[in-house]
């Protein structure tokens, strides 16, 4: 049975514990970053990604059945300012790994990567939304995480 496209938008601390780990393992190709200049509104920017999302909402055996990934938008308004800290943002080949997505503050967003690289995303309201933009497709490589006790 396929299931629908997400649609949906974080806008409080709760609707971002919801988002998190469905974004959690996601690809980010750092070409497919972009801070949206033609889009500002008010002053303030549109800042968009291109996630190669593994869709953990349709594991329900993982050791006998493909997981799915699925290409998706995760967008982010009213953008004031964004630092970039542990990757060269310079470079167009770097692929990021997307471990998780937190609200910190009513103003303030922060994405964490593999390896302690993040991005601080500052808003005059923080809130995003992700959509995935295509039909899932089926993969072999399931992401894997180490047991901590």
């Amino acid at each position: 049975m396929e299931s629908k496209p997400l649609r949906l938008k974080a806008v409080d601390m709760e609707d971002f514990l919801v988002l998190s780990p469905l974004l959690q393992d996601g690809l980010i190709a750092l070409r497919d970053i972009a801070l949206l200049q033609e889009e500002a509104v008010e002053g303030k920017q549109r800042f968009a990604m291109l996630v190669n999302r593994y869709c953990w909402e349709k594991c329900e055996d993982l050791d006998h059945v493909p997981g799915q990934r699925v290409l998706s938008s995760l967008v982010f308004d009213m953008v004031e300012k964004v630092q970039y800290n542990g990757f060269d943002k310079n470079d167009q080949n770097l692929i990021l790994s997307l471990l998780a997505l937190e609200k910190t503050s009513d103003k303030e967003i922060m994405l964490y990567f593999a390896d302690n690289a993040n991005i601080r995303i500052e808003c005059s309201q923080a809130s995003c939304f992700l959509q995935d933009l295509e039909t899932s497709w089926p993969t072999r490589f399931t992401p894997q995480h180490e047991q901590t006790a």
